[in-house]
């Protein structure tokens, strides 16, 4: 990865972690796998879909999950 590259994908992990903080309530615990220790499999997060090739996050898909 270039240094582009390398900034993308911790913008994208920065915003899907305040993403996930704001969530008042996820009682399936449908996000576990957002976390900072596990920030190089981002695109294998739950209901997080990637562009191949470039791996920057295009889409999150978390239906019927009871978030708020």
């Amino acid at each position: 990865q270039d240094g582009s590259d390398n900034d993308d994908h911790e913008s994208d992990v920065e915003n899907l972690l305040s993403f996930k903080n704001a969530i008042t309530l996820n009682p399936m615990q449908s996000l576990s796998t957002w976390t900072v220790n596990n920030s190089e499999q981002l695109c294998s997060w739950n209901g997080i879909w990637c562009r191949k090739g470039t791996q920057r996050v295009v889409a999150i898909i978390l239906p019927q999950l009871g978030l708020e």
